[in-house]
This record gives structure tokens, sequence and C-alpha cells, in this order.
């Protein structure tokens, strides 16, 4: 059937059926697709209530859609935004063993074409509880906007207010955990998912990648990035269940060691995420916005990450290591490969010995009788 016979109704209910990734290829060939695959209401509106808008860990209620679309956030732009940062899970069913974080890094910056310009900025928060090698879907969901959130003493300290009940969800064995995402400047930008973090009760932690050159050239600097949950409970203590998820306090701390894995003081005109702007709103908005926390996140959150990293951060001193491991398991495989071949040849030159000894005992054995005989025939 020819596709000019096809009524815009039946595309919708076949795009419908597509993932995302099938939509755009389906856009690309031709100008009607491409207008029908970019229908916000009809094609990409429902998309935020499926698995497919990576933020969350499962789709979203409708509050929470109502509520980004309220912010100015379109559809089409945050559900392509979102691609790489869908959960890659390692299991089925209600609850799923841990796998990655996101699905893929990023290289390049958002084309302005996909830019949520439009939106109010805001941070997203997803709660789930995790016992530690398995973890459910999120059980709340809230998105504060960013002028909500006390961001003046970034790096040293982020307050983000939350006030969600906790009603049937006790945060005791599991606990809660937080998928977090900050949209600035229309560019939506992981702030961490604790659920892959070390920690205890309500604090969480974990080494991000920092872009500060250490000034030992071979040391190394890092962010410890740091969450501390304030959860109110029944009888206010971390062992009794919890009634209510009042806010989330986060520092990013910049630290730096040398060749001899001494700590080192970072001068604040040194500090990379201090001079990022002229005060700590600015410098929080430009480090999501620019793209700097989207290379600090560590590789081992990414299903796939083809981003080369810094020799000096942590993945690239990590993946020096993994490649002089490699360098050195492939010499000493070399070394026993000529171990062995030294040995085979030995072996065959015993072999060969063995034989021209034979051949000789034969031709001595031979000259004696030989000998006997002229002997006898002299007499």
């Amino acid at each position: 059937m020819a596709l000019s016979r096809i009524t815009d109704d039946v595309l919708f209910v076949i795009i419908d059926a597509l993932k995302i990734e099938d939509i755009i290829l389906l856009g690309a060939t031709g100008r009607r697709l491409r207008t029908v695959t970019t229908n916000e209401r009809r094609v990409w509106a429902p998309r935020l209530l499926t698995k497919e808008l990576g933020i969350g860990t499962s789709e979203l209620d409708p509050a929470t859609c109502v509520r980004l679309t309220s912010l100015g956030c379109t559809p089409r732009r945050l559900c392509l935004q979102s691609l790489p940062w869908r959960v890659v899970r390692g299991g089925s069913g209600e609850l799923g063993r841990k796998g990655k974080a996101y699905s893929w890094r990023p290289r390049d910056d958002v084309p302005a074409s996909l830019l949520l310009s439009a939106a109010h900025d805001f941070v997203f928060c997803e709660v789930y509880d995790s016992s530690g090698t398995y973890f459910s879907d999120g059980f709340a969901r809230k998105i504060v906007r960013l002028e909500d959130c006390d961001l003046t003493r970034f790096p040293d300290n982020v307050d983000i207010p939350l006030d969600i009940p906790a009603a049937g969800h006790p945060n005791i064995e599991p606990w809660y955990e937080v998928r977090l995402f900050a949209l600035v400047g229309g560019v939506l930008a992981p702030m961490g998912d604790t659920g892959h973090c070390e920690g205890e009760v309500n604090d969480r932690w974990q080494n991000w990648s920092s872009q500060l050159r250490p000034f030992d050239a071979h040391g190394h600097t890092y962010i410890n990035f740091n969450v501390a949950f304030d959860v109110e409970t029944e009888r206010d203590d971390d062992h009794s269940p919890a009634t209510n998820f009042r806010s989330l306090a986060i520092i990013f701390d910049e630290l730096e060691y040398d060749r001899h894995l001494d700590e080192m003081d970072i001068s604040k005109l040194r500090s990379h995420l201090r001079n990022l702007g002229c005060d700590g709103e600015l410098c929080f908005r430009n480090f999501f916005r620019r793209g700097h926390a989207i290379r600090a996140q560590p590789t081992q959150l990414f299903a796939t990450d083809s981003m080369t990293p810094l020799p000096f951060s942590l993945d690239g001193r990590s993946r020096d290591a993994a490649l002089r491991a490699a360098a050195r398991a492939a010499e000493l495989a070399a070394l026993c490969a000529a171990a062995r071949a030294a040995e085979a040849c030995a072996e065959a030159a015993e072999a060969t010995l063995k034989v021209a000894r034979a051949e000789h005992a034969v031709l001595a054995a031979e000259l004696g009788k030989m000998k006997a005989e002229l002997g006898l025939s002299l007499f």
C-alpha cells in the first residue's frame, strides 16, 4: 500500500508500537513522516508515562508528567535528552538485580535543537528502595524548582528540600536511595544515583572524576560526592520507621593527592569547581549546564562509555592500571610461550641427540665387528 493512502491516524497507531530509536529513523525517511513523528501530543506526550523516559527507574506517574510540562518541558526534547540516562537492569521482575545507572555517556554537548530552553530550571528526585543487591521501582518523585534550592554554598553544600511522605516505606532494610537529575539552561544532566554509591543508613558517598589538573604531574584529583538524607522518623532516630523524607544535603568535595598519596590543599584560585562562576549558584549552574557533571560521572555507572578519561582522573588512572595489567599479562604470556617453545626445542634436540647416540652405537658395534673379523683373517 502506498504511504500516501495511509492516514495520519493509522500512522500514529503504528508509531505507538515503535521504540524511540525507531521513531527517529522513521522520521528521517521523508518530510511527511518527519512532521508526523514530531507531533508532541500524539507521539511524545504518551512516552512520558513509559519506561522510555530515562530519568526514573520506571514509568512516571501522571502527576509528575503534568508537573514537568507545567515547567515548560516539551515531551519530545525531554525524551530525547533522557535517552542516555535510562537505567540498565541486570534482572527482571518487580525487584531487579542492580545493573548500570545509565545506558551510555554522551560525548557531545546537547544540540541547540534539543535544548529545553523554555523550561524552568529544576531538580528531579526519585526515591526508591534498595537492599544493596536488589532495588525496586521508584515509589515517590519530587520536582523542585532550582530557585527553591540553596545553591549559594556550592560546592561545599547544596540543600534540596523534598518533603515527601514516607507511608509504607519505613527506610529500614531496604533503605532509601535517590536518583537525581538537574535541568539547567535547557540541559538535562545527572546529579547522581545513590543506589550505586557506598554508604549506610542516611549517608552515601562516591568518587567522581575531576577536571582539575594536579599540581604534581604524577598526582591525581577527584570529587568526593557526598549525600546526606534528612529523614523524619517516628521516634526521631535512624532505627525507627520513617514518616517524611525532608531534604537532601549534597557536598562536592574537591580533593588532590600527590605521587606519594599525601593529600594536598587546593587553593580557591586553583579549584575547578569554585572558578566556574562568580558565586556558588553560578558555579553550580555552569557545572551542570556545560557538561562538567556528565564528564565527572564514574565510568562504572555506564553500560557503554566511549569517552576517553583524563589521565590524572580516577577513571584515567584505572584505565592506565588496566592497560598496564593487560600489557603485563601479554608480556607474561609471551614469556610463557617462549619458554614452552624453548622447552620444545630442547626436547627435540634431546631426541635428536638420542638418535645420534643410537646411530653412533650401531656404527661402533659394526666397527668392532669389522675389527674382529679383520683380526681373525690375519691369523
